[in-house]
């Protein structure tokens, strides 16, 4: 795996959180775990079990299911967050990072 992160873009937060998680598991209608609004997704976040204000929600848990995707804060709320990617030696995706903050923030 090549060791460097490259910048792919960036994303606009305005909700003070991050989701990650499968589009498919909460877009589609069809789905257990679909949300119609983000009402309702503000209401299962503010029902899961969650811990602690930099985590909305854990991996194990979210508010849409287990295993679905998560919820965390973003370091210091709205904004523009870079986010990066190292490579493995196919050229295939091996990680992903998005840094809210400088460590000594």
């Amino acid at each position: 795996m090549r060791s460097d992160w490259e910048t792919i873009g960036s994303v606009y937060v305005d909700a003070g959180m991050l989701w990650v998680g499968d589009p498919c598991y909460t877009i589609a209608a069809d789905t257990d775990a679909f949300v119609g609004s983000w009402d309702e997704f503000v209401a299962r976040l503010q029902n899961s079990d969650g811990e602690g204000a930099d985590h909305f929600t854990i991996g194990h848990s979210s508010p849409l299911g287990m295993g679905i995707g998560m919820a965390v804060s973003t370091g210091y709320g709205d904004g523009e967050y870079d986010v990066q990617v190292k490579y493995n030696g196919e050229g295939r995706v091996a990680a992903l990072k998005i840094e809210f903050m400088g460590e000594d923030e």
